[in-house]
């Protein structure tokens, strides 16, 4: 007879300081709690830790091996480290061995690594590079056969370059073939360049037929261009029938003009005729105008008639409060939670 106890446990600690100590102090707290019975039917852990600037390799290994040695039975798995400025690839390679050999059974799992902004130094990057990530996704894809969800995040790895995203998109189209859900996080990532977005958008459009819900961000990626969108619209629009969520980023792309968005709502409009939510944000690509509003409404506001709820950021464009207004007055509420 199945527990009414919970079967759900997130753990968020919004530290300024993640040390060895107080991350051990945590691991053994939650463990211990488990081992209690406190959550017999634990299925589903979600460790969301912020402002790890002092989180280091050994304490992710101590991290992924007291997760493998208590819980490989999980079925839904989220790890977030924020700011986490002192993980490397020995980091990585601990948690690929401890985790990916041993939860088989995972049904999602999520993996958010993110750098951080500083105030008076700009943005300080992740320290992962190449070999991290590719050892990483070997092990994930070699192992986790059973997955359905898959969320990777890497922003602001400035390490990563169009060889890792390669890698990212072979293994993904290869090994996980029956995914339903993907999100994929390449914000802030300057090395990452048109061939493996090119690259990353045939391979999903190809062979990952089964995605239900999809999202990327490609946030502040300067190779974004023009015909880098319209060449991942086309892959996208194309062969993703089944998708009933897009979600798509491209924040500070200051190369995108309202070509590339005519051809982006192009492709959704005529080719995800089942789509029930959709999230474009475009905030600070500068160049786009009102010309992409008309592109929207004519695209977009005749053809997707299941659409349930649409968000649209102009933001720092040069899309005006008239445009706004067209938009509102064509996308009413419900349907349009936000424009901006």
């Amino acid at each position: 007879m199945k527990s009414d106890k919970p079967q759900q446990l997130e753990v968020s600690k919004p530290w300024s300081e993640t040390s060895g100590e107080i991350l051990k102090e945590l691991t053994e707290d939650i463990f211990a709690r488990i081992k209690q019975n406190d959550f017999p039917d634990l299925s589903d852990l979600q460790i969301l830790l912020s402002n790890c600037s002092n989180f280091t390799d050994e304490g992710f290994k101590r991290l992924s091996l007291a997760l493998r040695q208590n819980l490989s039975t999980l079925e839904h798995l989220t790890l977030s480290l924020q700011q986490c400025l002192n993980l490397t690839d020995e980091g990585i390679d601990h948690f690929a061995n401890n985790i990916c050999e041993n939860f088989t059974k995972l049904q999602s799992f999520g993996l958010v690594f993110s750098g951080c902004h500083g105030r008076f130094y700009g943005y300080n990057y992740l320290r992962m590079t190449d070999r991290g990530i590719q050892n990483l996704l070997s092990k994930l894809t070699k192992n986790l056969t059973s997955l359905t969800s898959l969320r990777l995040c890497f922003k602001g790895c400035d390490k990563l370059t169009d060889a890792g995203v390669i890698l990212i998109a072979d293994a993904l189209s290869e090994s996980l073939p029956n995914l339903k859900k993907l999100d994929l996080d390449f914000s802030r990532c300057p090395k990452i360049t048109e061939i493996s977005i090119s690259y990353l958008g045939s391979k999903i459009g190809q062979k990952l037929k089964s995605l239900e819900n999809l999202s990327l961000h490609f946030s502040w990626c300067a190779h974004m261009t023009d015909k880098e969108l319209t060449f991942l619209a086309l892959n996208i629009g194309s062969h993703l029938k089944n998708l009933v969520q897009l979600k798509l980023e491209f924040d500070g792309c200051t190369e995108l003009t309202d070509d590339g968005i005519n051809h982006l709502v192009t492709s959704v409009g005529q080719h995800l005729g089942n789509l029930e939510h959709l999230y474009l944000s475009f905030t600070g690509c500068s160049a786009i105008s009102d010309r992409s509003v008309v592109h929207v409404i004519a695209e977009l506001g005749e053809r997707l008639k299941s659409l349930q709820q649409l968000y649209l950021s102009f933001y720092q464009t040069r899309v005006t409060d008239e445009g706004r207004s067209k938009l509102r007055k064509t996308f009413c509420p419900p349907l349009l939670t936000e424009i901006k």
